[in-house]
């Protein structure tokens, strides 16, 4: 017997990844600080001007270097954390440049 396959609803994935298409942008890039989540050439759906909250993957300028880390704001300061253990934290001390560029909201995967 044979699978019958149907379409329950056609959907644009524009407006289902895209809430806000003005305030997004899609870098693709080598990630290895966030591997295992994020894998090199990944291309990263960012929300732009969005305020993160803690355990966030967000895109940064720190002093003039991009760098995509978790987001962790305690009584101390920020902190920076990738998710690869082979690389260190950052917390930031006032000295640091931070730019929040944006709020990482999804990862597009393409397989060859």
């Amino acid at each position: 017997m044979g699978q019958d396959h149907y379409i329950e609803k056609e959907m644009s994935l524009d407006e289902y990844i895209i809430k806000n298409p003005e305030k997004n942008f899609f870098p693709q890039g080598r990630w290895g600080l966030m591997s295992p989540t994020i894998w090199s050439g990944d291309l990263l759906i960012i929300e732009l001007n969005s305020r993160p909250r803690n355990n966030d993957l967000v895109l940064v300028q720190i002093d003039n270097e991009f760098t995509v880390k978790r987001f962790f704001k305690t009584a101390k300061g920020i902190k920076l954390i990738p998710d690869n253990p082979l690389f260190k934290e950052i917390t930031l001390q006032e000295n640091n440049n931070l730019i929040i560029c944006g709020i990482i909201k999804g990862i597009s995967r393409f397989f060859s």
